[in-house]
């Protein structure tokens, strides 16, 4: 019985760690606004909290503008911004960019 017990420790002991070493990237937010906007090399530059913050800009990232789906060439300077990210290897790729038109 005693075996038992401790054979159900050492599994769950290794299921857990096992899990937490496979789990995705934690996720980053940053709200601020568009700096920049260059389709060319998928970059977005967003000002957030005084810093530049250079987000590269995949295919599988979410963009939306004014609550509606749109593609980064929609984007432009000086729109509100939330923008959900996570960094691979060394570079910092958008997931989700939720941006507001600017105010006139």
């Amino acid at each position: 019985m005693l075996r038992q017990r401790n054979f159900l420790v050492l599994l769950l002991s290794v299921l857990v760690f096992g899990l937490m070493a496979v789990s995705p990237a934690r996720a980053d937010e940053a709200r601020g606004r568009i700096k920049s906007v260059d389709k060319d090399s998928a970059r977005v530059v967003v000002t957030a909290e005084g810093k530049d913050l250079t987000l590269k800009v995949k295919g599988e990232c979410k963009i939306l503008l004014d609550g509606k789906k749109v593609e980064l060439e929609d984007l432009s300077t000086d729109q509100k911004v939330t923008v959900t990210y996570k960094t691979e290897d060394g570079e910092d790729m958008a997931q989700e960019i939720v941006a507001e038109s600017s105010e006139e």
